[in-house]
């Protein structure tokens, strides 16, 4: 049996491999200037860009199945197990996305395989993320669980840092026509390669007791979880349905938004990301320190009130188009996302018993991330096009955040400074 220190390091170990689960699946945003229009050439470049977040949210539509099936093999094959598989799947989508011919060598067919890769991709991502904050929460010590649980975003962040920074250097580098020949595969080759390393740590430096992890757990943990937890699985999809929403459209929008919609030069855009990933992986663990001390719903709260006051003027600042406004105005709604954000991720690891908590904070979170976070791109250009505004997603984000505060109303106090309990083992009765 594990240590206390011994799990907490195979726990960090387990979830490197976050980092390559984010760095692919952002990756695709950031090169979407460049993948629409050799996927989805269009004398509009906007519907070419509509077409390829869709594809984007397309990528999402199979979280929640991967999240059931590999959430459910997590609660009875063990979390080891599961995170190899959904890491393997991954890894070798983004060596195939950087395989593929485009439109101009092969038609329409390119646009299809590279819907089914990102459809398996997506079934990957429902998975990966739920097993790395499951394990870094049953690893924590009760009273620092915020704090733990959150240090999962540094290798989140380290993925976001590391595509968008690679794309910023590719497009500092090369042309626009090596871009778009062979410039934009060199990203997911490198990320195939991130894969193949992340696969190595987990099978070496990965050591879980799953056999008493998985001792008097239900057969069909899916199953139990519809019948007796659904009012924890609803209050997850919607706090991190919000989460993923406010997260999607600060992080992964805007640098498409200052490029093709603004006419921003790119770099400004990717840079002020890479800024923002780096703030976001700084500020969560200790956002996550503070919701231990204070209880989670008060600091979900704060979160939701702010994004709410100050959203539509961030995205004012940033219309500016300036280096300086567009760093100020997404760090600003970045660090609103991160006093919403690191609760809620905990949070959903306190409301599920052991038996079904891989499966429901993996089943909640990636319905959540579905609905509204694989949308959010696709939403927002949307948005912008039919009004004709572009501060419209600063209007989405203020009306969510709003509603959001009826969920936390309603929502349980988890945080053991509060209930008094300090074990694992769903929300206070």
């Amino acid at each position: 049996m594990e240590s206390g220190e011994e799990r907490k390091r195979s726990a960090w170990f387990g979830t490197l491999g976050a980092a390559m689960e984010w760095y692919d699946f952002t990756l695709y945003v950031y090169l979407a200037p460049v993948i629409s229009g050799l996927f989805f050439p269009s004398d509009n470049s906007l519907d070419s860009l509509l077409a390829t977040f869709g594809v984007f949210a397309a990528g999402y539509l199979m979280r929640p199945l991967g999240a059931a099936i590999l959430g459910n093999i997590g609660d009875t094959r063990g979390r080891k197990f599961a995170l190899g598989l959904s890491i393997s799947l991954m890894a070798v989508g983004m060596l195939l996305i950087g395989l593929l011919p485009t439109e101009s060598s092969i038609g329409v067919l390119a646009p299809i395989l590279l819907v089914l890769v990102r459809l398996a991709q997506g079934f990957s991502l429902g998975g990966e993320f739920s097993g790395s904050i499951v394990l870094l929460a049953e690893s924590a010590k009760p009273r620092r669980r915020g704090f733990t649980t959150n240090l999962v975003q540094i290798s989140t962040g380290i993925g976001f840092l590391l595509s968008s920074a690679t794309v910023a250097i590719l497009h500092a580098l090369l042309t626009d026509q090596q871009m778009d020949t062979w410039g934009w595969r060199l990203p997911f080759f490198i990320g195939a390669g991130i894969g193949a390393i992340a696969l190595y740590l987990l099978k070496t430096r990965v050591e879980l007791d799953d056999d008493e992890e998985n001792e008097k757990r239900p057969d069909v943990p899916l199953k139990t979880l519809f019948e007796k937890e659904r009012k924890p699985l609803t209050i997850n999809f919607l706090l991190n349905g919000q989460q993923a929403l406010i997260y999607y459209v600060v992080a992964t929008f805007i640098p498409t938004f200052v490029t093709s919609i603004l006419g921003g030069p790119p770099q400004e855009g990717l840079f002020a990301s890479a800024i923002a990933a780096i703030a976001f992986m700084a500020l969560c663990p200790p956002a996550g320190a503070i919701s231990d001390r204070y209880g989670r719903r008060p600091i979900l709260a704060v979160g939701a009130i702010g994004m709410a006051i100050a959203a539509i003027p961030l995205f004012a600042l940033i219309t500016k188009i300036s280096l300086p406004a567009v760093m100020g105005g997404q760090l600003g709604l970045m660090v609103m996302v991160v006093i919403f954000t690191a609760p809620a991720l905990v949070i959903a690891t306190e409301l599920f018993s052991k038996p079904t908590r891989y499966s429901g904070v993996a089943v909640g979170y990636n319905l959540g991330a579905t609905i509204f976070g694989g949308t959010a791109p696709l939403l927002c250009t949307a948005l912008i096009s039919i009004t004709d505004w572009n501060l419209a997603p600063g209007l989405l984000l203020t009306i969510t955040s709003l509603l959001i505060l009826i969920v936390i109303a309603i929502s349980p106090e988890t945080a053991p400074v509060k209930t008094g309990r300090d074990e694992l083992a769903g929300p206070p009765g």
